[in-house]
């Protein structure tokens, strides 16, 4: 890492499980009740639905914020109790998704760099790329031994307008015999669901240990979230299969087609299930770790940055 001090305005609690030097992963805002709601976007009282992060925001000489925590009000905040700080929102969303609705060309009249995790938003929103990341450290990269796995394939994701999509791949993959956990807690629900909290989201850690019991993970990306997804680098770091209908995957580093079908309904995905897998290098894989994440800001050279 470079010496300066970073501070990253998250939006759960998980977040705060990095260790990294010279970094700080804070929770952005108190718990959100009614009135703190509004709050946060009125100028003069963001400061109040703050949690304490922004009474040493001096200390920090470049402070990043996730998408789903910006407000013009906290912008507008953080650029009036700062001097030559620099100022990065970092889209781990496409632009259409995030429910704030602020253009970037707002954003960026503000004085705030802007990165995304999307090439497709890079071109179109003139933004900076960086990659989508996941921290190694939280994960058990334990290989998984034959005798654990449960299931063939799992999804585990909110239907987010993808139900038709969602059955679609169900039924193909129940067709040719393959054992499915599919799991999708605001929308498409369906009877050999094994899910035993049925309506509520589960818990990172839990999915986690559903994935380590799995051989594929399904990946199904929508047109308005069109982009490399957690899911995605979840298989690379947990050395499993990925069957995904993000077809510019194949553009990446780590592709294989032994470890990534690209999904479709005639893919053969049995076939695909039973086929050895391709060690990745693992200098590869740590590139998508947040160390190096973070690193990436701070290259000199953002012409070849954004030709990873």
């Amino acid at each position: 890492m470079c010496e300066n001090r970073v501070l990253i305005l998250a939006d759960s609690e998980d977040d705060n499980s990095y260790r990294i030097s010279n970094c700080k992963f804070v929770r952005t805002y108190k718990k959100l009740s009614f009135l703190r709601r509004i709050m946060r976007n009125i100028s003069v009282l963001v400061g109040f639905t703050l949690t304490p992060w922004h009474r040493e925001i001096n200390n920090y000489r470049t402070i990043i914020i996730f998408d789903g925590e910006i407000t013009i009000a906290l912008l507008k905040y953080l650029k009036r109790k700062t001097k030559n700080t620099r100022i990065i929102v970092y889209y781990r969303n496409t632009v259409a998704t995030v429910p704030q609705k602020i253009h970037p060309n707002k954003i960026r009249s503000l004085g705030c760099e802007l990165w995304s995790y999307s090439k497709d938003d890079c071109k179109k929103f003139r933004m900076n790329y960086n990659m989508q990341f996941i921290n190694v450290n939280y994960f058990n990269r334990r290989p998984t031994k034959s005798a654990e796995i449960e299931y063939d394939v799992i999804f585990v994701a909110r239907a987010k307008d993808r139900e038709q999509l969602i059955e679609e791949c169900y039924n193909h993959c129940v067709s040719q015999g393959l054992k499915s956990y599919f799991y999708v807690p605001d929308g498409w629900h369906n009877p050999n669901n094994k899910c035993k909290i049925a309506g509520q989201a589960i818990p990172y850690k839990e999915y986690l240990k559903l994935v380590k019991k799995s051989r594929a993970i399904i990946d199904l990306v929508s047109d308005t979230n069109f982009g490399l997804t957690w899911r995605a680098v979840e298989a690379l770091f947990l050395n499993k299969k990925l069957i995904t209908n993000y077809r510019e995957i194949i553009n990446y580093d780590f592709y294989n087609s032994n470890n990534i079908l690209l999904y479709s309904k005639d893919a053969n995905i049995e076939n695909f299930i039973k086929q050895e897998m391709v060690t990745i290098p693992e200098d590869i894989i740590m590139e998508y770790d947040v160390k190096k994440w973070l690193e990436r800001f701070f290259y000199d050279d953002s012409e070849a940055l954004n030709k990873k």
